[in-house]
Formats: C-alpha cells, sequence, structure tokens
C-alpha cells in the first residue's frame, strides 16, 4: 500500500486525528490565514486577484483574500499564492 493509500484508509475510517496532529493542524491553517492577510495588502496580492478575477470563473469556492465566489481550481490557485 502507498502513503496516498495509507492515509486515504485513515480519513475514510472515520478516526480521530491525535491531539498533536490535531494542533499542528490548527497552527497551519492560522499559519496560512494570516500568509494570506499580509500578501492581500501587498503589490503582488492585487496581481494575484486581478489575475484570477481576469479569469472570470464562477462556482462555490472561496478565495480567502477577497471572498470571492470562483471555480475550486480558481480558488485554490489564488489561496496558493496568497499563502506563500
Amino acid at each position: 500500500m502507498t502513503h496516498l493509500e495509507t492515509i486515504g484508509a485513515w480519513v475514510a475510517s472515520g478516526a480521530a486525528a491525535p491531539e498533536d496532529v490535531r494542533r499542528a493542524a490548527r497552527a497551519q491553517v492560522i499559519d496560512m490565514a494570516a500568509a494570506v492577510h499580509a500578501t492581500v495588502r501587498s503589490g503582488i496580492g492585487r496581481v494575484v486577484l486581478d489575475g484570477i478575477a481576469a479569469l472570470g470563473s464562477t462556482g462555490k469556492a472561496t478565495s480567502l483574500a477577497d471572498g470571492a465566489r470562483v471555480g475550486a481550481v480558481d480558488a485554490a490557485m489564488a489561496n496558493a499564492a496568497m499563502s506563500m
């Protein structure tokens, strides 16, 4: 079984993550949100958001930087770029 299959089986089992894993995940989410918050105020942040807007996608996913509802791929691209 590959690592991905092992993780997938664990997720599918519904087992609770250990506390240290939950703590690390919370820290990672907070870190990403802080990075998005900082990047949205920079020049490159505006370039990223303008580029995503120019794609013109619509969907149910959210760009964390500006709250725009866009397609899942575009939200993933914006969120990843803004959290670097």
